[in-house]
């Protein structure tokens, strides 16, 4: 059998951190060690996590550096920490089907050169979980997402339930910590889908508890939310240019008709929001973080 470690990042959302453990301790593939990326959560998250003891590795960070930080610090943990041959994984609002883990294993033992597997993401009704699902390698497929039988070829997935393993890690990196949030997932899959194939597969199911199934838009977004957004339009410029001048274009399409939105609709709160997003665009023309390696001899 295969060794696998479960990493998992929470930020004070306990209750859903209580099942998305319960989750991943009921799996019908047992894991060899689960990993969970405290970052800085109130006291309530600490005390629980500490009172699990040796069921979990708990690795509490001194401040909270973002969802990217966390997998950043996890992965590192389970190159560094750990023997196992497998990394999996998810935020604490995603809580995997009891056999979510055996359907990955199997696929990967099915296609041994693989660079990362990524499950089935749906929301609580049952639907895909819009912001979740993963980009195929060849569009035509899209709409086979949904089937039961086959793996499907994706160019990148989030980090709502992804599993790859130790060679890869080694070779290619850590997530980038510098992202904060948003994009993170986007950009370690891709670096993975340059040299490695991908698969998404329909028959690892999991459940992302996310209040409401939508996109990243800060159109419809709360404003309270809008600060965050400086971090989606900065890393987003980050992996347009680092994949193409059209996809840079593209990007620059987008923020344009989103201005236009914010300065001739009717959205709440536009001075703000506009701030936010020209700041994550002027950031993101010079941002240029480096590729960090484990320190494994």
């Amino acid at each position: 059998m295969v060794s696998v470690s479960a990493v998992v990042v929470t930020y004070n959302r306990l209750d859903l951190l209580k099942e998305c453990l319960a989750a991943l301790l009921g799996q019908s593939y047992s894991l060899a060690h689960l990993i969970v990326i405290d970052n800085h959560s109130d006291a309530p998250t600490q005390t629980y996590l500490k009172q699990l003891g040796a069921k979990i590795d708990y690795v509490r960070l001194k401040e909270n550096i973002g969802g990217a930080g966390g997998f950043y610090s996890g992965i590192k943990y389970f190159a560094e920490k750990t023997n196992d041959d497998f990394i999996w994984l998810m935020d604490d609002d995603t809580i995997p089907d009891k056999n979510a883990l055996n359907a990955l294993v199997a696929a990967y033992k099915a296609k041994p050169a693989t660079g990362f597997l990524a499950s089935n993401p749906k929301w609580v009704d049952g639907t895909p979980a819009i912001m979740n699902v993963p980009v195929v390698a060849h569009p035509l497929w899209t709409s086979a997402l949904n089937a039961d039988s086959h793996l499907i070829e994706i160019s990148r997935a989030s980090f709502v339930s992804v599993m790859t393993n130790r060679a890869v890690v080694l070779k290619l990196g850590l997530p980038i910590r510098q992202f904060f949030i948003w994009g993170d997932d986007t950009e370690y899959t891709e670096r993975i889908t340059q040299q490695y194939k991908a698969y998404l597969v329909p028959d690892s199911l999991v459940t992302h508890k996310m209040k409401l199934n939508r996109g990243v838009n800060i159109l419809e977004d709360d404003s309270a939310r809008a600060d965050r957004y400086f971090y989606a339009y900065r890393n987003r410029l980050y992996n347009s240019r680092r994949r193409s001048r059209k996809e840079v274009i593209h990007y620059y399409i987008q923020f344009t008709s989103t201005t236009l939105h914010l300065l001739f609709g009717h959205s709440k709160h536009r001075w703000h929001k506009l701030r936010v997003i020209f700041s994550g665009m002027l950031a993101g023309i010079s941002f240029h973080p480096k590729i960090e390696f484990p320190n494994v001899k």
